[in-house]
């Protein structure tokens, strides 16, 4: 039997699929598609005048071994952070706005009008799809345990809690879905749901109005059978057994079926949610000796700090900065750029320590105290840095760079910068590394660096400590 190829996962952007030998152009559904239309010609007569006795029987059987194929073979499944949509999404503006005693809701798929009384002041908002935004369109794979492709948690049909539920439910941890968008259905109840809640419009302001309106089913829907996915036999579902072995993942739930380009999520507002990249990485052998890389210096299989420096270098290639640092902690880049840098194990475990301090889980976006916003002359940052002038620096170079001001690859840049260009702070590598002593480097960096108004040194000492012991005793050039 001619079984075509199947799938490693679907390219985002050409829009291409991956096949296990050469790439092929098209979905899994097109190609699926187009093998059931090959087997309808062969069942009709078509172009092979022997292939009319193909029969229903084989035609049956060709299809059923088509979806065991498919099946059967994990890179086929979704993982984590795959793209999905729906047919009721819109990348259309919402407008919701007050006028002669009604509030009306206008999109894309048309109008509505809530008559109220209560309703005298002004109200006109507008709700962008935000399609750019990463939530919006993304299906986190929140239940699966210890399964992974590539480090990537695989999705199952369970993976169908919409983030407004955790939000308001208490659901923590729960959700998989944020938004598609826009809805395209307008009804007058809608407006309800997204102004009546400040909190919900403000939302729906940043995700678009799917946020508030989604109502996804309890689980996703696995083809019983692609004689149904194909609509050729007539039957509502398929009655061989044998051709529906989906692949169950470990959950904490008890064993649950994964979910594949072909599976399907009602929306109960009307809308049909669906695949559109499986979110598995297709792994050149490039890309794939640098994931090992890093796994194997994690492992201590004597790695050196160099080829970790490259490894990362090459998956900045092939992925944005949030993918690499799923396989990298800032704390372990810390030390790898560092010793890359020029620094010493001795000053490296200085400034680490005081990186333990001014940003205690080595967060990016550490902002001092209680703020939730970047304030001048407030602490912002892994170093948190707080005068005007390196702010503003800080800033300067994360728009050169084309990055925020969060990004790890800013800060360290930004950092390594000030040491090597900055009258004020170039002094501070060089007595760093004639520094010998660990307590003694540790203060030097908080004084002449941090510039601190508390110096707090037992703690610094403390985290230049732990990441003595973490990293300098199987640290390799």
């Amino acid at each position: 039997m001619d079984i075509i190829p199947f799938f490693v996962g679907y390219d985002k952007e050409k829009g291409k699929a991956k096949s296990i030998s050469e790439p092929k152009q098209g979905s899994v559904q097109e190609v699926i598609c187009d093998r059931i239309e090959k087997i309808e010609e062969s069942a009709e007569g078509g172009h092979n005048k022997n292939a009319g006795a193909v029969g229903k029987k084989g035609r049956g059987r060709c299809l059923g071994g088509l979806l065991t194929y498919y099946i059967e073979d994990e890179r086929n499944y979704i993982v984590d952070k795959a793209t999905v949509s729906c047919n009721m999404m819109s990348c259309e503006n919402v407008s919701i706005a007050y006028d002669d005693g009604s509030i009306k809701i206008y999109g894309e798929g048309g109008k509505a009008v809530w008559k109220t009384e209560s309703q005298k002041q002004s109200v006109e908002n507008f709700f962008s799809a935000n399609m750019d935004k990463q939530e919006v369109g993304e299906l986190r794979a929140v239940h699966a345990r210890e399964q992974t492709n590539n480090g990537l948690n695989f999705a199952t049909v369970t993976d169908c809690v919409c983030k407004r539920d955790e939000d308001e439910e208490g659901k923590i941890g729960e959700a998989s879905l944020t938004s598609m968008g826009n809805c395209k259905i307008i009804r007058a109840e809608d407006i309800a749901e997204i102004i009546g809640d400040p909190k919900r419009m403000k939302k729906a302001q940043e995700y678009g109005t799917c946020y508030c309106l989604m109502k996804p089913a309890e689980e996703w829907v696995n083809p019983m059978c692609m004689e149904e996915a194909g609509n050729i036999s007539g039957q509502s579902y398929c009655t061989d057994s044998s051709h529906h072995k989906t692949m169950e993942w470990s959950t904490v739930d008890g064993k649950k079926e994964g979910i594949t380009m072909l599976s399907t999520l009602l929306c109960t507002r009307g809308g049909i949610i669906t695949i559109k990249w499986s979110g598995q990485i297709y792994i050149t052998t490039e890309k794939e000796n640098a994931l090992m890389t890093i796994q194997n210096w994690k492992e201590r299989k004597g790695i050196s700090n160099r080829d970790v420096h490259n490894a990362i270098e090459i998956l900045s290639e092939y992925m944005n900065i949030e993918e690499v640092m799923d396989y990298i902690t800032v704390r372990e880049r810390l030390w790898i750029d560092l010793r890359f840098y020029g620094y010493n194990k001795i000053a490296t475990a200085a400034i680490m320590g005081n990186i333990a301090v001014e940003s205690p889980d080595f967060k990016t976006d550490q902002l001092q105290g209680t703020l939730t916003e970047p304030k001048a002359g407030l602490g912002m940052g892994l170093f948190q840095w707080s005068f005007s002038s390196r702010q503003d620096g800080l800033y300067s170079l994360a728009k050169d760079m084309g990055l925020q001001w969060d990004d790890y690859e800013v800060q360290i840049a930004y950092f390594i910068k000030e040491v090597e260009e900055e009258p004020r702070y170039v002094e501070v590598k060089k007595e760093n590394l004639n520094n010998k002593n660990l307590y003694d480097a540790v203060k030097t960096f908080a004084v002449e660096y941090e510039e601190a108004g508390k110096l707090g040194l037992s703690k610094r000492n403390q985290g230049a400590d732990e990441a003595y012991a973490d990293f300098a005793e199987w640290d390799i050039d």
